[in-house]
């Protein structure tokens, strides 16, 4: 959540690039007019995806709205993992009471807030700390614990019977080995269980000995070598 501060790469933009370097795609930017937008945005997400976490950022006069949304959330209950204040303007002093907050100010000068972790970056201006490296890897931390909360769901087979009332699926048992092998490809087993095909018992090229085919070697009864194709003779023109 930005204040007032303009964008420019080396804000929030430069910020939102590294964090997606490092793997984290699903960030989202709202300016102070956004609240509403965001808030609507994490109520929707937290619907059609349980599993996914929150973590909020919030610079100079956008830490008090960042606060704002965390103390919502928790009240929905939707699990927010960590709220970070970039010089913050205007943050109420119990916003690190809910989640665990770092504040990262910019120079030396330290008021860290109730509740809260202080990291100070010294190189940094106040247009330039939220791409300063020192910056990102706080905020890189906090999402990969996040990420590392997730619950991933089973994947759901697409033949299995979701309607209220269906049977519970059967597990297909293991065939065991007194069992034949012509039976044994219908099971989802590595390697081959069926028997290999028997050779062809007659060469099916005209005019080529059985000698130069392995395993064609014809016997009584067998089915006889296809017939030479008859040449066509041209039709002659009628007199």
């Amino acid at each position: 959540m930005n204040g007032l501060t303009p964008a420019c790469p080396a804000g929030l933009d430069g910020l939102r690039r590294q964090l997606a370097d490092h793997g984290f795609t699903k960030v989202y930017t709202g300016e102070l007019c956004h609240v509403w937008w965001l808030w609507q945005e994490m109520k929707r997400l937290h619907k059609e995806e349980p599993c996914a976490r929150f973590v909020l950022l919030g610079y100079d006069f956008g830490c008090g709205p960042a606060a704002s949304l965390v103390r919502d959330a928790v009240e929905k209950q939707m699990p927010v993992d960590g709220l970070v204040l970039l010089n913050p303007v205007g943050a109420p002093a119990d916003c690190g009471c809910q989640v665990p907050t770092v504040v990262i100010r910019s120079g030396t000068e330290s008021a860290p807030l109730p509740q809260t972790d202080c990291v100070c970056v010294p190189e940094a201006s106040h247009f330039t700390l939220p791409s300063k490296p020192q910056a990102v890897e706080v905020v890189y931390g906090l999402l990969k614990e996040s990420a590392g909360r997730v619950e991933h769901l089973p994947d759901i087979d697409e033949g299995m019977l979701l309607y209220d009332g269906a049977p519970a699926p059967r597990q297909l048992p293991i065939p065991g080995s007194e069992q034949t092998g012509d039976w044994l490809f219908l099971h989802d087993r590595d390697g081959t269980h069926t028997l290999p095909l028997a050779p062809l018992p007659y060469w099916p090229v005209p005019g080529v000995p059985p000698e130069s085919i392995p395993g064609a070697v014809p016997s009584p009864g067998d089915a006889l070598p296809l017939p030479l194709p008859r040449p066509i003779s041209p039709i002659s023109p009628t007199p």
